[in-house]
C-alpha cells in the first residue's frame, strides 16, 4: 500500500513539478524566517540572527531534497534529470560513447539474432488449438526407436485405446497433377479421416474427409491447400466437387485448407489414407509403409497415462501377432517435443555462447566506466559536499549506464535484423520452410530485457564504487592524481580474468566442433558424388499400369540420357540414399526368434548404378540386362552384409529371403562397397541391391554422371522427357553433393556460428586486456619514472609489466579451462569421434589465447619501458 501511495505521488508530481518546488521553497523560507525571528527576540542582531538560523538549520539543499523525497516529488524529476545528464555526458565524450554503444550493439545484436532463432524453433507454439494435448506416435522395435507404423496396427490403436479423443495416421506422398496445364509434381499427404478433427483445423471452403471415404474402394476425394488452389486453379470457387487428375486417377475436390495449416511440413494436398489399404502389402503387419500418427489426449489424461495405455495395447498385439509384433512397442511424445528435440542441443549451445560474448562486452564496459569514475572523483566529492547522498550518486551513474545500454540495444536490433537475414540464408531450405525467423514482440521484449540487465550488470559495480562514503580519501586521491583505490584495481583485474575465462570456454567449444566437423569430412560416404545429379520420376498408373510399360519407359530414358553430350553414364534407383528397409532371412542360417529378426536397407537399381555412383565392386559381378524376369532371381550385397554373415567365407552363391516373400530365394552374385546412407556422421545398416528388371517400380530416381558440371543439363533433360511423354511432370534436378551435404548442414552451421562468436569473444577480451594494462601503466607513470631514476633498466620495467599481465592471463586460462571441462560435456551429442575432453584442444587453445593476450600486454608494457624519467617525474 505504501509503495502504491509513493508511486501515485510520483505520477502526480510529474504534472505538478513546478508547484511542488515552490511549496517546498516557501516552507523552508518560512521556517528560516521563524528561526531568525526567535533569535532576534532573544536579543541577537538581525544579520547574526539569520546566520545562526541557517547554521542551526543545516544544509538547505540537502533538506530540500529530503522534503521532495518525502512528498514523492523528486524521483520522477531527478530520474529525468539523470537521463538528460547521462546523454550530455555521452555527447561530451563521443569516443567513449561510440565504443560503448558499438560494443553493446554487438553483444545484444548477436543475442537477439540467436534468440529469434530459438524463439522460432523452440518457443513459438504450434499453430493448433490446445497443442499441448497433441502427441506424436510411432512404433519401436529392437532396430529402431522411431519406426513407421504398419496400417493394421494403426487401425487397432484407433479402435482399442481409451485415452485419445482421436488417432490419425499420415504418410507423405507425391502426386502427378495433370490436366489442361503443364503436368506438375506436387507434395501431398495421405491422412486418416480423423486427421483434421485431431488437429482441430477447419477448411477454408468445403469439407474434409468422412469415415466412409477413408476406406479401400471408396470414391477418390482430395482436399487442396490454399496455395495450390490459388496457384493452379486461380482461386476458382467452383473447383469444389469438380474432378482433377492425380497420378492418372480422377479425384473430386471437396475442400480447401487455409494456407496457415502446414503439418508436418509444407504440403499442397491431402487424400484419404485408407484408399491404400487395397494393396496386399499394406495388410501385412510386418510392413511399415512410412505411416506415422498424431493423437489428441482426452482432457483428463496425462502423457504418462497415455503411454501406459499404448504399451498395454502393443503388448496385447504382440501376443496376438507374435511373428510381426514380438518385441515391438510404442514411442509416444508430445508434438512440441517431437518438433524441437533434434535442434535443442545446438540452439542452447549457441544461446549460451552469445551470452558469453555479451558478458565479455559488459566486462569491458565495466572497466571503462571504472576508469571514468576514477577520473570523476572530484565531481562526486563536490556532489557529496553539496548534500547528494550515496544512493543519489549511485543512481546517477546507473542512469548513465542504462542510457548507454538502451542506445546499444537500439543499434543491436539493427544488427540483429541483418543477422536474421544471414540465418535465413545459411539454414537448409527444408528448415527454412518450416520456421519463420523474425523480430516479433517476444524477441523485442527479450532485447529490451537484455539491454536493461546489461546496463545494470556493467554499471552497478562502478556506481557502487563511486558512491563509497570515504569522501576525504577521494579528495586526497584526486589531489595526488592516482584516482583509484586498491579495491577498485582488484575489481578491474577480476573483470579481466573473467573475460579471458569466458573467451577460452568459447574457443575450446568452437575448436571441438571444428575438429569434429573435420572428422566428419574425412569419412568417406562410400560413393563418388562429383558431377552426379538426380531427378525423380513417378509414372502414372493409368498409362504405365503394367511392369513392362514401366521398364520400357525407364530403359528409353536411360538410353536417351546416356546419349546426351557430356553424360558419362545414366542409371535408375528407387532411392539415391537408402531410406527403405526390409526384414530378411539368410538361407542356411538359424531363423532368429520373433521380434529379433534382421533388418537392412534395400534399393532397386539398373546395371550401371554402381558405375554412376562410384561404388566399387569387391567380388563377383554386377547386374546385367540378363537379370530379368526370366532369369535367376539374384541380389548384390554390400561388404558390411558379407562381413556380418560370412567374415571368413565366400558369400557368392549364398541365398537370402526377403521379408514379405514366402518362398523366393535370391542368390548372391556380387559384393559391393558399403554406403553411409544416413549421412557420414550417422550409423548405417547393411544393404542389398535388387535388379530393376526383376523388381520393377513406377517411382524411380534417374542418376546421371557427367564429365563436368553442366548447368544446362536440366533444360536438356526436360526436353528429352517431354519428347517421350508430354504428360510426365518433372521435379528439379539436384546434385548428389547437395543431398549428401544436407546431413552435415546443422553441424556445419553450428560450427560456423560458434567459431564467429568465439572470434568475437577473443577480440573483445584482447581489447579489454589492452585497455586495463594501458590504463594501469598510465596511472603508474610517476612510479615508473622513479624506478628508472633510481637505476631500473628498460627491460626491468618491461618484465615487471609483463609479469603483472601474465599473472592475470594464467589465472584466467586456468579458470576458463576448468569451466570448459564442466560445460563441454553437454556437447557430447554434437561431437563426432572427438571427446569433450580432447587433450589437443585443451592444450592448444589456452596457449593460443595466452599468446594473443600476452601480445595485448606487451604493447603498453613496451611503451612504459620507453618512458623518460624526467618527463615521468613531472607527470601530473
Amino acid at each position: 500500500m505504501k509503495t502504491l501511495l509513493t508511486f501515485w505521488r510520483w505520477l502526480r508530481s510529474l504534472g505538478q513539478r513546478r508547484a511542488v518546488k515552490q511549496d517546498i521553497d516557501e516552507e523552508l523560507r518560512l521556517h528560516l524566517e521563524m528561526r531568525t525571528a526567535e533569535n532576534i527576540a532573544a536579543g541577537m542582531a538581525p544579520e547574526e540572527a539569520a546566520r545562526e538560523a541557517r547554521r542551526r538549520f543545516g544544509n538547505v539543499q540537502s533538506i530540500r531534497e529530503k522534503c521532495r523525497e518525502v512528498r514523492g516529488a523528486s524521483f520522477g524529476e531527478t530520474t529525468w534529470q539523470d537521463v538528460r545528464f547521462g546523454l550530455r555526458m555521452l555527447l561530451k565524450n563521443p569516443g567513449f560513447a561510440v565504443v560503448g554503444v558499438l560494443t553493446l550493439a554487438l553483444g545484444i545484436g548477436v543475442n537477439t539474432a540467436i534468440f529469434s532463432l530459438v524463439n522460432a524453433v523452440m518457443l513459438r507454439p504450434p499453430p493448433f488449438p490446445q497443442h499441448g494435448r497433441l502427441v506424436f506416435l510411432s512404433e519401436k522395435s529392437q532396430h529402431m526407436d522411431d519406426m513407421s507404423i504398419s496400417y493394421p496396427n494403426l487401425l487397432d490403436w484407433q479402435e482399442q485405446n481409451q485415452v485419445f479423443a482421436g488417432v490419425a495416421g499420415f504418410r507423405g506422398e507425391g502426386f502427378n497433377l495433370t490436366g489442361k496445364e503443364r503436368p506438375e509434381r506436387v507434395e501431398g499427404y495421405a491422412v486418416s479421416a480423423s486427421f483434421f478433427s485431431v488437429m482441430r483445423v477447419a477448411p477454408l471452403q468445403g469439407r474434409v474427409f468422412s469415415p466412409d471415404e477413408d476406406k479401400p474402394g471408396a470414391s477418390k476425394v482430395v482436399v487442396l491447400s490454399e496455395g495450390l488452389w490459388q496457384r493452379r486453379f486461380g482461386s476458382d470457387a467452383s473447383i469444389l466437387n469438380q474432378p482433377i487428375s492425380l497420378n492418372g486417377g480422377s479425384y473430386t475436390v471437396i475442400g480447401i485448407m487455409p494456407r496457415a495449416f502446414q503439418f508436418p511440413r509444407t504440403v499442397e494436398l491431402w487424400t484419404p489414407l485408407g484408399l491404400n489399404y487395397a494393396q496386399e502389402n499394406w495388410k501385412q503387419r510386418g510392413n511399415h509403409p512410412g505411416i506415422y500418427a498424431i493423437a489428441r489426449m482426452k482432457p483428463s489424461i496425462t502423457l504418462e497415462q497415455a503411454t501406459a495405455e499404448m504399451q498395454t495395447i502393443a503388448a496385447r498385439l504382440a501376443q496376438q501377432y507374435p511373428d510381426s509384433n514380438t518385441g515391438n512397442s510404442v514411442t509416444i511424445m508430445s508434438l512440441r517435443e517431437r518438433m524441437v528435440r533434434q535442434a535443442r542441443p545446438a540452439l542452447l549451445l549457441l544461446l549460451g555462447s552469445v551470452l558469453f560474448v555479451l558478458l565479455i562486452a559488459c566486462a569491458n564496459l565495466a572497466n571503462l566506466l571504472l576508469a571514468r569514475s576514477a577520473a570523476r572523483q572530484k565531481e562526486f566529492a563536490i556532489r557529496a559536499a553539496l548534500g547528494a547522498g550515496k544512493f543519489r550518486i549511485a543512481r546517477q551513474l546507473l542512469s548513465e549506464s542504462l542510457v548507454l545500454s538502451l542506445l546499444g540495444g537500439m543499434f543491436g536490433l539493427l544488427l540483429a535484423s541483418w543477422g536474421i537475414q544471414l540465418l535465413n540464408q545459411i539454414i537448409p531450405a527444408e528448415i527454412r520452410e518450416a520456421i519463420v525467423i523474425n523480430l516479433d514482440g517476444k524477441v523485442l521484449a527479450f532485447t529490451l530485457g537484455v539491454a536493461l540487465l546489461s546496463g545494470i550488470a556493467f554499471g552497478l559495480a562502478p556506481a557502487l564504487q563511486a558512491a563509497r562514503p570515504n569522501l576525504t580519501e577521494s579528495l586526497k586521491e584526486g589531489g595526488l592524481g592516482t584516482g583509484e583505490g586498491r579495491s577498485r584495481h582488484r575489481f578491474r583485474k577480476a573483470l579481466v580474468v573473467s573475460e579471458i575465462s569466458a573467451a577460452l570456454v568459447l574457443l575450446i567449444g568452437a575448436c571441438l566442433l571444428i575438429r569434429s566437423f573435420g572428422r566428419v569430412q574425412a569419412v568417406s560416404p562410400g560413393i563418388d558424388t562429383e558431377n552426379v545429379s538426380v531427378m525423380y520420376f513417378s509414372l502414372p498408373q493409368y498409362r504405365y499400369r503394367e511392369e513392362h510399360q514401366q521398364q520400357t519407359f525407364f530403359d528409353e530414358l536411360i538410353r536417351r540420357t546416356a546419349a546426351l553430350p557430356g553424360v558419362n553414364a545414366a542409371s535408375i534407383t528407387t532411392t539415391p540414399l537408402g531410406h527403405w528397409q526390409t526384414g530378411y532371412e539368410v538361407h542356411g542360417q538359424p531363423k532368429p526368434p520373433p521380434g529379433r529378426g534382421h533388418l537392412c536397407d534395400i534399393a532397386t537399381v539398373s546395371p550401371d548404378y554402381f558405375k554412376v555412383m562410384g561404388i566399387p565392386l569387391r567380388r563377383g559381378r554386377g547386374f546385367s540386362d540378363a537379370d530379368n524376369e526370366r532369369g535367376q532371381k539374384v541380389v548384390i550385397i554390400d561388404e558390411k552384409f558379407a562381413n556380418k554373415f560370412w567374415p571368413d567365407a565366400d558369400p557368392l552363391g549364398q541365398q537370402i529371403q526377403l521379408g514379405g516373400d514366402t518362398n523366393e530365394l535370391l542368390s548372391i552374385v556380387g559384393v559391393v562397397g558399403h554406403v553411409k546412407n544416413y549421412g557420414v556422421d550417422a550409423a548405417s545398416r547393411e544393404e542389398i541391391y535388387l535388379p530393376v528388371k526383376q523388381h520393377s517400380q513406377a517411382a524411380m530416381n534417374l542418376m546421371i554422371k557427367t564429365a563436368r558440371s553442366m548447368p544446362e543439363l536440366a533444360a536438356t533433360l526436360r526436353g528429352v522427357v517431354l519428347a517421350m511423354d508430354p504428360d510426365q511432370p518433372l521435379t528439379s534436378l539436384r546434385t548428389m553433393e547437395s543431398i549428401l551435404g544436407e546431413s552435415t548442414a546443422p553441424r556445419r552451421i553450428t560450427m560456423l556460428l560458434l567459431s564467429v562468436f568465439s572470434g568475437l569473444a577473443v577480440a573483445l577480451a584482447v581489447v579489454g586486456i589492452y585497455g586495463v594494462m594501458a590504463y594501469s601503466i598510465s596511472q603508474r607513470t610517476r612510479e615508473i619514472g622513479v624506478r628508472m631514476a633510481l637505476g631500473a633498466r628498460a627491460q626491468d620495467v618491461l618484465k615487471l609489466m609483463l609479469k603483472q599481465g601474465g599473472q592475470l592471463i594464467v589465472i584466467g586460462v586456468l579458470l576458463g579451462s576448468a569451466v570448459a571441462l564442466g560445460l563441454t560435456r553437454f556437447m557430447g551429442r554434437l561431437l563426432f569421434e572427438v571427446e569433450p575432453t580432447d587433450p589437443l584442444t585443451y592444450l592448444t587453445m589456452p596457449l593460443l589465447l595466452a599468446a594473443v593476450a600476452l601480445l595485448a600486454c606487451y604493447i603498453p608494457a613496451r611503451r612504459a619501458a620507453k618512458v623518460d624519467p624526467m618527463v615521468a617525474l613531472r607527470y601530473e
